[in-house]
């Protein structure tokens, strides 16, 4: 594999979800010599490093679950928790958060890119928004 491409920080996700045993080579520098060196990182490796930032993500969602009103809830657990953003496309992120919230959960259909699509959306329709928003008043 070529570093160009080891350096692109999207190859993370795609070493996530590749089948099989994948070794990526990614160059860094070494704190102590200051050089630089290039560094072995297997899937299990990545998916251990970033476990304590997936479990915080889950106790987010769960904490939010817990404080939304019940009527609400009782909307997700019919349609569902959907996933956006990169942390969507995490090999068993969508099992792990039904199993742990008891939700169905799915993963956008764009999951990339659904939030900038969305946001284009809320733009696009920027008068309806504002009858709903309302200002907090203080």
């Amino acid at each position: 594999m070529s570093q160009d491409k080891a350096g692109y920080p999207g190859y993370l996700i795609e070493t996530l979800l590749a089948q099989g045993p994948v070794t990526v080579v990614y160059s860094a520098i070494d704190l102590v010599s200051g050089l630089p060196k290039d560094l072995m990182v297997t899937p299990k490796e990545i998916r251990e490093a970033i476990e304590d930032q997936v479990a915080k993500i889950v106790s987010a969602i769960k904490a939010t679950l817990d404080e939304t009103p019940p009527d609400l809830v009782a909307d997700l657990s019919r349609t569902g928790i959907v996933l956006a953003g990169g942390g969507a496309l995490l090999k068993g992120f969508s099992e792990r958060l039904m199993k742990e919230t008891g939700m169905p959960v799915r993963v956008a259909d764009d999951p990339l890119y659904s939030v900038v699509h969305g946001a284009g959306r809320c733009v696009e329709n920027i008068e309806m928004l504002k009858q709903i928003l309302v200002a907090e008043s203080r």
